[in-house]
Order: structure tokens, then sequence, then C-alpha cells
């Protein structure tokens, strides 16, 4: 029996077709969200959205796969409390001014969205845009259009640092941006490939990498079924053409 006759009657055994499971697995904010059991302390924080992880159809996960547990929340408190803490000292959430911002979003699209198409002007026109991608556009910006002084890329460590945190921290909820922000994040090379350090573009893009098969964007059924399949499709695209440029510039 070929690997494609085993997997065809694995599907047809499967409790559900593929195409209901790529609906149930979808990872978006509206489709994938799960509230807590009300059997949390008074202390732990409001509960966020849970994205479920794409299961691929072939792996034995699929007929048995494990829920999250009742108590998830109460586990990670900690974590939790510890994140809030670490925003109120850094405070990393307060918005660049807009003229900054008009600018270094006006570079991107000159500079960059020809080779890195994954942000649109849209996602800062929204009433509550991101301010993580604000940010990471800024940290973009910074490289292009160099301020004067001593310390160029000092603002630019500034921008870094903040996305880091709200990224670390979990503060930015939407599994999109997170992947539009790391894709970001492969453009900053301040060391080079001469310092040994995990602040690095084959980092974060290996990190995002690994963020997009849990969501299942690197198939094209989850793609076509996804809220914005062309975003989808170019963050997919993007990411393969930056692991390979890196790999060959570097490695």
């Amino acid at each position: 029996m070929t690997v494609k006759e085993r997997y065809t009657r694995r599907v047809a055994r499967s409790p559900k077709s593929n195409g209901a499971a790529c609906q149930e697995k979808l990872v978006t904010p509206e489709t994938s969200t799960i509230r807590e059991q009300q059997d949390q302390g008074p202390n732990v924080p409001a509960p966020e959205a849970l994205h479920r992880q794409y299961l691929g159809g072939m792996t034995y996960m699929l007929y048995n796969a494990p829920g999250i547990p009742p108590n998830y929340r109460r586990i990670t408190s900690t974590s939790t409390t510890r994140d809030q803490e670490i925003l109120t000292i850094i405070d990393p959430t307060s918005p660049p001014p807009a003229i900054l911002l008009n600018a270094y979003v006006d570079a991107y699209f000159k500079h960059v969205f020809h080779r890195l198409p994954i942000v649109d002007r849209a996602d800062f026109s929204s009433s509550k845009p991101s301010v993580a991608l604000q940010q990471a556009i800024c940290m973009v910006g910074t490289i292009l259009r160099h301020p004067k002084g001593p310390d160029i890329l000092a603002e630019n460590e500034k921008y870094y640092y903040n996305v880091k945190t709200l990224i670390h921290t979990n503060h930015e909820q939407d599994p999109i941006t997170v992947l539009k922000v790391m894709c970001l994040f492969s453009t900053r090379n301040i060391a080079g490939p001469v310092l040994l350090t995990i602040d690095s573009p084959w980092q974060w893009v290996v990190i995002a990498i690994r963020l997009l098969q849990q969501m299942g964007l690197h198939r094209e059924e989850i793609c076509a079924a996804f809220v914005n399949p062309k975003i989808a499709r170019r963050l997919a695209w993007s990411l393969f053409v930056r692991v390979s440029q890196i790999q060959f510039y570097f490695y």
C-alpha cells in the first residue's frame, strides 16, 4: 500500500473530514477563543483569547487530541502576573508620535514593502491599531532614516526592546500580528554575523516559522480558509524567502 493510499484511508476513518478539521483548527481571535471555567482565584487576571494549535491530518493526536486543562489560567497565573508587572515598570505600550509613525510607514512602503510585503496601510488606519506593530514599523524606519547624533541606532534599540517586551509578555494577542512583528524583526541585524547573540534575524525567523506551522499556515487549505488569505500567503512565502536568504548570506 502506498503512502497516498494509507493517508486517504486514514482521513476517511477520521472523525471529521479534512475540510471540517481545517475550519475547526483555524487560528483567528474570532473563531478560536476559549473561555476559562469559573473556578479561578480572585487574583487571576481576566482571561484572554487562547488559540488552538493546528494538528495535521496525519497526526495520531487527531484521534485523541488533548484539551486545554480547565485550570490552565491558574497554572500560568504567576507568569501572567509577572508579565503585567514588567509592562507596568517598562511601559512599552505608548504609541509613537503620529508624525514619526507616518514618516516611518512611508519609508517602509517605499523601501521595504516590495521585499517584505507583510504589512498593509490598513493596519495603521484601523480604530485600534496594534501598538506592537506600530513600534515594529518605527524600528524598521529608524534603520532606513538614521536620526542625527553620535548614537544613530539608539532609537532603533528603544523600539526593538519595547516590541520585544510586548511579544514576550504576550501583550499582543493576535497571532497574525505577532507573525508580522517577527518578520519585521528579521530586518534588524545590528551586530552582523560576528557576534553570538539571540537578538539576531536568524533567531526571529526560526521562531516565526515555528509559530506559522503551529497556526497551520504552511498548508494551502488553511491559508485559503483564513480570514485574510492574501496576507496569510504573503507571510508564509515571505518567511520562506527570508530564511533562504539568511542561510545563503551567513550560513
